[in-house]
C-alpha cells in the first residue's frame, strides 16, 4: 500500500497492456465452436478476475487507447511506425472485452489523442490519494512515489521509489530522461545511437536532466561519449519530448465516477455463454436456485404425475465394478414440480415409464437408465436423453456431467448431497434442460440422427455390457507367466550390452546409457526440455546403430502388453459370469465414434503375433462361436464417395485392390507387378491422404526424405484429381461455416481452422478432411449395428451382439445359427446406406476372438 495519500485507494489499469498481454501471454489458440478467437478475451477477463479478487478495489479506471493519432505521431510520423498493425484476430476480440469490463462494474476510460498511459498520468496527478497502477510497462515508471506504486501484474511485484532506483540507480522522475537516452525501439522512439542504459544512467546521475546534459556536454567524458551524443543532439531531444506523460487529458475529475458498481451478472452469463466459456460460467455466483416449493417429498408416485405427458426422471445409484447398482433415491419431475421417493417405488416408477406411460420421457444416460430398470424396460413414445443431446449439439465440450449443463444453460448449481431433494432437483433440471435443447436439435438439423440413431442405439450398448466377453482365465495365467519370462531375459540381455543394470522405465536412466555411456547420438530434447528424448521415434532410429535400442522397444511393447492388458483382464471379470463387462461411451468422441473402458476393449493390439496371443483370451461359450464382421476399407469407400474422383470409383466398382491400384500408379507399373513391399507404401499413402497427412508427416510414416514424401503426394493427386479437390473443398468449408459435416448431418466444429499459428491451423485443416470421412464411418457401423439387431430380434435369433471396435462387430452365436446370422449381418451391413460404391464386410469366426479375425 502506498505510504502517502489520502483517502480510499484508486486504481489505474493500463487495460491496452493487459489486452496485448493477454493476446500473446498463451500459445494455445482459443475460440469458440462458430469460429471468434477468444484467447484474448478469456485470458484478459482473467487477470481482470484476478485483480478485483486479490485487492477488492473500491475505486478502479480501466485506461485503454484509441485507434487516433496522438500528439507524438504529430510530433514525429514515425512514432511507433515499427509496430505491426494490430492482429485481426485480436481486433474482432475487443468489442467483446469492453463488454466484459462493463459488466463486470468497471469504469472504461478512452480519450482520442491521448494514450492509456498517458490518462493514468493524468489521474496520477489529478487525484492525491493513494494510487496503484496495475501494468508492467516502464513507461510508467516516473509517476512512482511515496503515494503512487505500481503492481506488475506477470511478475507479481510492487514498484516502488526504492525498487526503481535499485533497478536504475536514478530516482522515479528521472526515469524519462535515462529513456530519452537510451530510446525505446518497441515504440520507435530513437534515442542516442550508441548509448546504452548503463552510460545512460551514469550520464542523468551527474548531470541530472537531458536538457543539462547538453548545456554542459563539453564536461563530457570519454571523448568517444561526447561524440556521440553531439551526434545525438536532435534525436535526444526528440526522444525526451516523446517520452514526456501528459498530465492534463480530459477525464472525469469526480472520483464517484470511477467507483465500481455491482457486476452484471445476467449480462456477464450471457457474454459467456456466447463465448463459451464454461468455467467462468461456473465462478459465477449461481444465477438461480429452483424454489424448495418445488421439490417435494412423496412415498409413492403421485397422481398429478401421472397425468402429465413429460416426465423426467433422475436416479441416485453406487455401480459396483461389475456394472450392478444399488439405488439410493429416485426423483421424477412435471413441468412444473418435482419429487423425491424411496427405493421401494422403482418397480412402480418402472411400470409407469414403459409401455403406458407419459408421450415424453426425460433421462440423464439413458444407457444407464436400462442397467438400472432391466431388460424388461421398454419405454415407448419420445426417448430424451440429456447427455445425449448436449453431446450431440457441441461435440467437442470437454463434460456433459449434469451439474455442468445444469450452471450452464440454466445458471443453476446443483447441491452437491446425494439427498433425496437433490435427486428431485436433478429431475427438475432435466425438465429444463429438454426445453433448452429439444429446439436447438430441430434447428441444428440433428433431430433425425438423435432419435433414430443415437437414442435407440442405447440400448443397444446396454445390451453389450449386459452380455459382456467370456475370458479364459487359464489360457491367460499361462500367457501372463510365458510374458513375464521373456521380460526377464530381455532385461537381461539389455544389462549385458549396457555393461550395468539400471532402471529400464527410467527414461533418465535409459538416456544416460544411451547418450553418455554409449555415445549414441542425441536426436531430440524431452517435452519439457529437461533431458534427451528416449520415446520410440527415438529408439527405432538408434536401434540401426546399436542393438540395445531395439531391445527396449521389444521390453516397452511385452512390457506395456502384460501391464496393460494380461495381468488387469482377470481382475475385470464377474465371478458371476466368467465375463468382462465393459463401459460403452456414447459421448467419448467428437467423431461420433465410440470409446469404452474398463476395460478398454477398443485398444486391443491388431497386429503381431502379440496381438492374437491376447485376442486368444477372449472366448466363445461352449457350443457358440464369435463371428467377425468387419467393414474393408470403410474410409477410403467413403473417400471415393465424398470426393467423387472417377479413378478412385473405378476401382472399388470394379473389386479391384486399392492398395495395389494406387501403388502401380505411384510406382509407374502394371497392378501385377506390384511388388507388396510396393503396396504396403500404397496403403500407408491410401489412409495417409484420407487422414490429411502432411508430406512430413507420410515422410516419418515411410522412414523417407520429404521430397520423396511429397513426390508420392503429388502423383496420388495426378491419379486421383477429385480427392484433392475434396480435400480443398473441405478446409474451404470448415473456414465458411466453422464446422464439417458426416453423411448423416453430424456436425464437428472446426475453430482452429483460422488459427494464426500454422501447426495448429494445419492440424484442423486435416482434423476437416478427416472427420466426414471418419465420423461417417461411425454414422455407418451404429446404422449397421441398428438394423442387424432388429434382424435378429425379428428373426428369433440367439445371437447376441457383444463388442463393436471402430469398423468391427464381434457376435456372439450359436454354432446351429452360424449360416444364417453370416448371410443377414452380410446384408445388413453391405446394404446399410447407398453410396457411390459398394461397401464390403469381410467375415469371419471360430471359438477365440483370434481365430474369428483370421
Amino acid at each position: 500500500m502506498p505510504r502517502a495519500g489520502k483517502g480510499p485507494v484508486l486504481y489505474l489499469v493500463d487495460g491496452t497492456s493487459f489486452i496485448y498481454r493477454a493476446h500473446y501471454a498463451v500459445k494455445e489458440y482459443l475460440s469458440t465452436s462458430w469460429g471468434l478467437p477468444t484467447k484474448a478475451i478469456f485470458v484478459f477477463t482473467r487477470m481482470l478476475l484476478k485483480v478485483l479478487k486479490e485487492f477488492q478495489p473500491e475505486y478502479l479506471a480501466l485506461c485503454l487507447d484509441e485507434k487516433a493519432p496522438t500528439f507524438r505521431h504529430e510530433a514525429y510520423r514515425e512514432y511507433k511506425a515499427t509496430r505491426p498493425p494490430m492482429p485481426e484476430d485480436l481486433a474482432v476480440q475487443l468489442p467483446y472485452i469492453r463488454e466484459v469490463a462493463e459488466a463486470l462494474g468497471l469504469s472504461l476510460l478512452s480519450v482520442p489523442g491521448y494514450e492509456a498511459d498517458d490518462l493514468i498520468a493524468t489521474l496520477a496527478t489529478k487525484f492525491l490519494n493513494p494510487i496503484i497502477i496495475i501494468a508492467g510497462d516502464r513507461d510508467l515508471l516516473a509517476l512512482v512515489s511515496e503515494r503512487v506504486y505500481i503492481w506488475d501484474p506477470m511478475r507479481e511485484k510492487v514498484i516502488d521509489p526504492q525498487t526503481v532506483v535499485k533497478r536504475y540507480g536514478l530516482p522515479p522522475e528521472k526515469i524519462p530522461e535515462l529513456r530519452a537516452l537510451v530510446g525505446d525501439p518497441s515504440d520507435n522512439i530513437p534515442g542516442v545511437k550508441g548509448i546504452g542504459e548503463k552510460t545512460a544512467a551514469k550520464l542523468i546521475k551527474s548531470f541530472g536532466s537531458v536538457e543539462a546534459l547538453y548545456q554542459r556536454l563539453s564536461e563530457v567524458t570519454p571523448p568517444r561519449i561526447r561524440k556521440l551524443l553531439e551526434e545525438g543532439r536532435e534525436a535526444a531531444f526528440l526522444s525526451r519530448k516523446l517520452i514526456e506523460l501528459e498530465t492534463s487529458a480530459p477525464v472525469p475529475a469526480d472520483l464517484e465516477a470511477y467507483r465500481i458498481r455491482e457486476p452484471d451478472l445476467n449480462k456477464l452469463r450471457a457474454i459467456f455463454r456466447k463465448l463459451e466459456f464454461k468455467k467462468l460460467l461456473t465462478e459465477l455466483p449461481p444465477e438461480r436456485e429452483i424454489p424448495a416449493e418445488k421439490l417435494l417429498e412423496a412415498k409413492e408416485l403421485p397422481a398429478e404425475v401421472r397425468k402429465v405427458e413429460r416426465v423426467a426422471f433422475f436416479a441416485f445409484k453406487t455401480p459396483d465394478l461389475f456394472g450392478k447398482v444399488r439405488i439410493q433415491v429416485l426423483g421424477v419431475a412435471t413441468p412444473e414440480k418435482a419429487f423425491y421417493l424411496p427405493e421401494e417405488a422403482l418397480s412402480e416408477i418402472k411400470n409407469f415409464l414403459s409401455q403406458d406411460g407419459p408421450k415424453v420421457k426425460i433421462f440423464y444416460d439413458l444407457k444407464e437408465v436400462y442397467h438400472l430398470l432391466g431388460e424388461e424396460f421398454s419405454p415407448s413414445g419420445e426417448l430424451f436423453d440429456v447427455k445425449l443431446a448436449a453431446w450431440l449439439l457441441e461435440p467437442v465440450k470437454k463434460t456433459y456431467e449434469l451439474e455442468a449443463l445444469s450452471e450452464e444453460y440454466l445458471g443453476v448449481r446443483l447441491s452437491t448431497k446425494l439427498t433425496g431433494s437433490g435427486a428431485a432437483e436433478r429431475a427438475y433440471v432435466l425438465q429444463e434442460l429438454y426445453r433448452e435443447l429439444r429446439p436447438a436439435l430441430t434447428q441444428s438439423g440433428l433431430e433425425k440422427l438423435y432419435f433414430e440413431v443415437e437414442v435407440p442405439l442405447a440400448r443397444i450398448l446396454y445390451k453389450m455390457e449386459r452380455f459382456g466377453v467370456k475370458v479364459d482365465l487359464a489360457y491367460l495365467r499361462k500367457l501372463s507367466q510365458r510374458f513375464k519370462e521373456e521380460i526377464k531375459t530381455i532385461e537381461e540381455e539389455i544389462f549385458r550390452l549396457a555393461g550395468e543394470p539400471f532402471n529400464l522405465r527410467s527414461g533418465r536412466e535409459l538416456a544416460r546409457i544411451l547418450f553418455e555411456k554409449l555415445k549414441l547420438p542425441r536426436k531430440k530434447k524431452t517435452p519439457k526440455g529437461t533431458g534427451y528424448s528416449t520415446d520410440m521415434e527415438v529408439l527405432s532410429e538408434l536401434a540401426r546403430l546399436h542393438p540395445l535400442p531395439e531391445r527396449v522397444l521389444r521390453y516397452r511393447t511385452l512390457y506395456k502388453l502384460l501391464s496393460t492388458y494380461i495381468e488387469p483382464l482377470p481382475r475385470l471379470v464377474d465371478p458371476a459370469t466368467g465375463r468382462v463387462h465393459t463401459t460403452f461411451h456414447q459421448t467419448g468422441t467428437a467423431t461420433g465414434r465410440l470409446s469404452s473402458s474398463d476395460p478398454n476393449l477398443q485398444n486391443i493390439p491388431i497386429k503381431g503375433e502379440e496381438g492374437e496371443a491376447i485376442r486368444r483370451a477372449f472366448v466363445a461359450e461352449e457350443s457358440w462361436l464369435l463371428l467377425s464382421a468387419d467393414y474393408s476399407q470403410i474410409e477410403l469407400r467413403l473417400l471415393a464417395h465424398f470426393s467423387g474422383d472417377e479413378n478412385l470409383k473405378e476401382a472399388f466398382l470394379e473389386g479391384r485392390d486399392i492398395h495395389a491400384a494406387t501403388a502401380a500408379e505411384i510406382f509407374g507399373v502394371r497392378e501385377e507387378e506390384v511388388t507388396p513391399e510396393m503396396r504396403r507404401l500404397a496403403k500407408v499413402i491410401n489412409f495417409g491422404i484420407a487422414y490429411g497427412m502432411s508430406p512430413y508427416g507420410l515422410s516419418k510414416e515411410l522412414d523417407i526424405d520429404y521430397k520423396q514424401a511429397q513426390a508420392f503426394i503429388d502423383r496420388y493427386f495426378e491419379r486421383y484429381p477429385g480427392v484433392k479437390a475434396y480435400m480443398e473443398g473441405m478446409i474451404e468449408e470448415a473456414r465458411d461455416k466453422g464446422y464439417v459435416t458426416t453423411l448423416l448431418g453430424r456436425r464437428r466444429p472446426i475453430p482452429d481452422i483460422r488459427s494464426r499459428e500454422r501447426a495448429v491451423r494445419e492440424f484442423a485443416e486435416r482434423t476437416a478432411i478427416n472427420t466426414p470421412i471418419q465420423g461417417s464411418g461411425a454414422d455407418l457401423i451404429k446404422l449397421a449395428m441398428l438394423r442387424i439387431d432388429r434382424s435378429l430380434s425379428v428373426g428369433g435369433f440367439r445371437t447376441r451382439l457383444i463388442l463393436q471396435v471402430h469398423d468391427e462387430l464381434l457376435f456372439e452365436v450359436p454354432e446351429e445359427e452360424i449360416e444364417e446370422v453370416v448371410a443377414i449381418i452380410r446384408k445388413d451391413m453391405e446394404e446399410v446406406y447407398p453410396l457411390s460404391v459398394p461397401l464390403k464386410v469381410n467375415l469371419s469366426w471360430g471359438k477365440t476372438w483370434a481365430e474369428a479375425k483370421a
